[in-house]
This record gives C-alpha cells, structure tokens and sequence, in this order.
C-alpha cells in the first residue's frame, strides 16, 4: 500500500493509493497516538478495509510499529496479520537515547515505554512478526505475554560473493571527487554517521 498510487511494470503487483493528492485532510483514527505512529486518517482506513474486503487476502502484511492503528481493524478481516518490524523500535529509542544529547532524557525515556507498551500491544493483535536478526527475536520474545512465532528475516543485502571483485571507477566532477547523493533521514544518528563514514573515508 502507497500513500500515493504508482506505476508498476510487473502485471502480477498493483498498487492503490490510501489517500488522493489535494484531497480535504479527514480526522484520524484513534484519539490519541505517540510519536512513533503516523497519522492514518479515516478515509485512508475505510478505503483500506474496502480493498481487503473485495481482495479476501490469506495473509495481511503491515510494515511497522508505526500502523499500529491499522492492526485491530485488520485482525477481523484477514486470516493471518503479520507484523514486519525491521526494528525494535523501543530498543532503538534506547540506543538513540545516548546518542541525542538535544532531548531531555525524560522525554526519550517516556517515549521507549510508550513504544514498548505499544509493541506488547501489537503482540498481541498479530499471529506471527517478522524481525532482522536473532537479537532483535530475543528482544521481543521477552516482550511477548503469549507464544508468538517470530520469524527473523534478514536485510536483503547481496552476498559478499557475489559481489564483483573490482568495480569500475567512478567519473570525478571538477573537484576530481565522486559526486555522491544521499537520500535518508538526517534526525537518526546512525545515518549521519553513515554518511560522514561515506564521505570521508570510503
């Protein structure tokens, strides 16, 4: 699901958009939310259901803590709800916890429990949760009040080996460097570090 709808080449994948540019911006769903949910709004919900109503799916995949809101209208409507977290997302505000010095450690804090009261939640709501590593599957087994099948999926990054052994060089601009974009999001240190290694030493 896209927020927007796309183009696809491959017949066997469509996409629908939740929500139509310009459209008059509707109430969200749930009354109240924490930072790491996005805002879902009414209309995307109804349109949604509608779609998983008419496509009768055997399995709903939703991708991340941030759709909680969606998991308690789908759990009706799908045989299976399967929650992909490619984080642990409570762990992680942990670990960021040391690292922004900017806020105030009672905010980030308050915030890794209400993401964790979240993710206990969300345990509940689901059937089976897709995670990274085995780390990550330790995580939320201690999380979990019930038996739940965490299934670890590791990151889809080409093996080693099939890498080519030497790569062609790359054309320099006037400063005789690569000129490189980086597309991420800048507020989560790890990147910042990612790019500040990319730039600087590789």
């Amino acid at each position: 699901m896209l927020p927007q709808a796309t183009e696809t080449t491959d017949p066997s994948i469509r996409t629908e958009a939740l929500s139509i540019k310009g459209e008059a911006r509707s109430s969200s769903i749930g009354w109240w939310r924490i930072r790491a949910e996005r805002r879902i709004s009414r209309v995307a919900l109804t349109r949604l259901e509608t779609l998983v109503r008419d496509f009768r799916p055997d399995t709903v995949l939703i991708e991340g803590i941030g759709l909680f809101k969606l998991l308690r209208p789908l759990r009706a409507l799908t045989k299976q709800l399967i929650l992909d977290m490619h984080n642990v997302e409570s762990d992680l505000a942990g670990q960021l916890r040391h690292v922004d010095a900017k806020r105030a450690a009672v905010a980030t804090i308050s915030e890794g429990l209400g993401i964790r009261r979240l993710e206990r939640k969300a345990l509940a709501l689901v059937d089976r949760v897709w995670v990274c590593s085995s780390q990550d599957r330790e995580r939320l087994m201690a999380l979990s009040r019930h038996k739940l099948p965490i299934d670890v999926v590791p990151n889809g990054i080409p093996h080693a080996g099939h890498s080519p052994e030497t790569l062609p060089a790359e054309p320099v601009s006037d400063e005789s460097f690569p000129v490189i974009l980086f597309v991420g999001h800048l507020g989560y240190p790890p990147n910042v570090d990612a790019v500040q290694r990319l730039a600087g030493s590789i």
